[in-house]
């Protein structure tokens, strides 16, 4: 049996818990990281906040895969895949940033939250991995929660929409490149690689605006770490891990969850009458879809 046998499924198998809460707390770390970046945003620049955060992660996991598993730890077991995916994940990181620069914050959702349709696209394509019409459902439900929630009016079109829509395509084609890469790797090297190409990509555009962080506001660095770190781990390594990549896929869709919650308790932003009808589908998408892969894992 070869090594990319794993990524070739005829019928569904159902996905296990440690693969689903992975995800879902990945997802959420992103958000954790999105709140951090609108704390300080107001007083550091775009640069400064990714340079600091991408530099003091590559320093602890790169301690974390030194101790842990020695020089062999930073060799990926699939160079070529690896690096293609680091040149990815760096582009998306830049896109997506500079695209919540110039796009409302809903319009960015309602484009890049399509992504799981080109992942799901990619995967059936190439890498003949079964994606059945409950699977597809699911996410289309899901996407039109977020379409109901975010309420995109993609008013004064600009370059902005376009750094989205490439935003989704790199989220897409990440996925992608994950289940090329495979599971073999340490947990942290799937974060690594990518932490550190936007830490020298950004350095040179941070240098001219970093101002010292005051004291006050290292825990929003920390959160912005941790979110960062987090997101890179457990979103990554579930979905490199996940029998299926169609069973992980909804998931996403959590984060603008979130962000109803964390604008409403931390920016004290007002609940939208369209939250309460969109956010029982993304839900609903999300419950579904846990019930389903528990059946399945029974039959198996």
């Amino acid at each position: 049996m070869t090594e990319n046998h794993h990524h070739i499924s005829l019928k569904p198998s159902g996905e296990s818990w440690s693969v689903i809460i992975m995800v879902l707390l990945g997802w959420t770390s992103y958000s954790m990281a999105d709140v951090s970046v609108k704390l300080l945003s107001a007083d550091y620049s775009i640069w400064q906040i990714m340079n600091t955060a991408s530099g003091t992660s590559m320093v602890l996991l790169g301690l974390w895969l030194g101790f842990k598993y020695g020089i062999k730890g930073f060799i990926p077991e699939k160079i070529g895949w690896t690096a293609l995916r680091t040149l990815i994940v760096t582009c998306l990181a830049l896109s997506i940033v500079n695209a919540f620069a110039r796009v409302p914050l809903a319009d960015v959702y309602g484009i890049t939250f399509a992504a799981p349709f080109l992942t799901l696209i990619l995967v059936a394509l190439f890498l003949k991995e079964h994606v059945g019409w409950q699977r597809w459902a699911t996410v289309v439900v899901g996407f039109i929660g977020v379409l109901i929630m975010a309420g995109p009016q993609f008013k004064e079109l600009n370059a902005g929409y376009l750094l989205a829509l490439g935003a989704m395509i790199f989220i897409g084609l990440s996925s992608f490149t994950l289940r090329k890469v495979g599971k073999s790797d340490p947990p942290a090297l799937y974060g690594f690689y990518p932490i550190v190409s936007i830490f020298l990509v950004t350095t040179p555009l941070a240098l001219p605006v970093y101002v010292m962080p005051e004291s006050g506001d290292l825990w929003k660095f920390a959160l912005q770490i941790g979110g960062i770190m987090g997101g890179q781990i457990f979103v990554s390594y579930a979905t490199a891990t996940a029998r299926e990549t169609a069973s992980i896929a909804p998931f996403v869709y959590i984060q603008i969850i979130w962000g109803v919650i964390f604008g409403y308790f931390v920016f004290g932003d007002i609940l939208k009458p369209e939250a309460l009808i969109g956010m029982p589908l993304i839900i609903g998408a999300g419950l579904y879809m846990i019930y389903r892969e528990r059946q399945l894992r029974k039959k198996v």
